[in-house]
């Protein structure tokens, strides 16, 4: 059982996204999903790029993984309830019994920390 920080270093706060570790990743491996269909769009691509490059700017791969970074950073604790029920779903898929037990596990402890979420907690950086 995790709890998943994202620092705000301007701020001097750490926004600490309660979740099980294997939910957050899951998460994140969404959110990385939800940019590959997003950018598909050119108009969407150029907004997003235009917020923190001039609209002249080549992208390197250096920018392109910022891009992508930025977007998880920011929209993937939007995906923990799609990534828990996708979870859930997998209990009944063709997966080892081991595996089903650790996902079956990780839903369970992460039900602990749905309060926290729920709340939107902050803690400030010491």
């Amino acid at each position: 059982m995790n709890d998943t920080s994202d620092k705000h270093a301007a701020s001097g706060e750490v926004k600490v996204v309660h979740a099980h570790q294997l939910v957050a990743n899951t998460a994140m491996e969404m959110a990385n999903v939800l940019y590959d269909q997003m950018m598909e769009d050119n108009a969407m691509y150029k907004a997003w790029k235009d917020k923190y490059y001039a609209p002249t700017h080549n992208i390197s791969p250096k920018a392109a993984k910022f891009l992508r970074d930025k977007f998880v950073e920011l929209y993937w604790a939007s995906c923990i309830t799609p990534a828990r029920a996708t979870l859930a779903a997998m209990l009944t898929g063709p997966y080892d019994d081991d595996y089903k037990q650790e996902i079956d596990r990780a839903l369970i402890l992460d039900m602990t920390l749905i309060k926290g979420r729920q709340k939107g907690l902050t803690a400030k950086l010491h």
